[in-house]
């Protein structure tokens, strides 16, 4: 049998970096997660990204279409996925304890039912995840840019000490 041999295709750094922030972010330090550049995701075009787990030996595979570029729609992806990663041990709970006991028509309903119910909530959590970085980023660049009107000495929690008027005490 003839099998195509599929290029691979580079990973922009900037998605590495993005994998390696959000995924100590969401605590996956023990998992192995591999990810690809791909022409086509499961054999769906349209399809932008998928995670492939196995909960037990955790480990994880990602897979993202090759029009990949810097943006929100990507970077939601890419949280996106890891998510289903995070979330994969709920997954494998469902499919080994409540799904296997239906038999196989009645299973594959019920599974659909599960996935239409379980990614609303995943891509909820990850348009959250985006607009809360964006909030971080902007109160960093805030912070950044403010001056502190009292000059003094800092506490070690990097508070600005300043002296009251009728006290004299240091105050926070």
């Amino acid at each position: 049998q003839y099998r195509k041999r599929i290029q691979l295709l580079e990973s922009p750094q900037w998605m590495i970096d993005y994998l390696d922030y959000w995924s100590n972010k969401l605590f996956l330090q023990g998992w192995t997660i591999r990810h690809r550049i791909v022409h086509c995701v499961g054999k769906r075009p349209t399809t932008a990204a998928s995670a492939t787990t196995t909960p037990n030996i955790s480990l994880a595979e990602l897979e993202f279409r090759a029009d990949i570029t810097e943006d929100d729609f990507w970077r939601e992806a890419i949280i996106h996925e890891l998510l289903h990663i995070l979330h994969a041990h709920i997954d494998n709970l469902i499919e080994n304890t409540i799904l296997r006991r239906f038999p196989k028509r009645e299973r594959k309903m019920m599974g659909q039912i599960y996935t239409d119910a379980v990614e609303p909530f995943i891509d909820r959590l990850s348009v959250i995840l985006i607009a809360l970085e964006k909030e971080c980023i902007q109160y960093k660049k805030q912070d950044q840019a403010q001056t502190y009107p009292h000059a003094g000495p800092y506490n070690t929690n990097g508070v600005v000490l300043h002296a009251t008027e009728t006290t004299g005490q240091d105050t926070y």
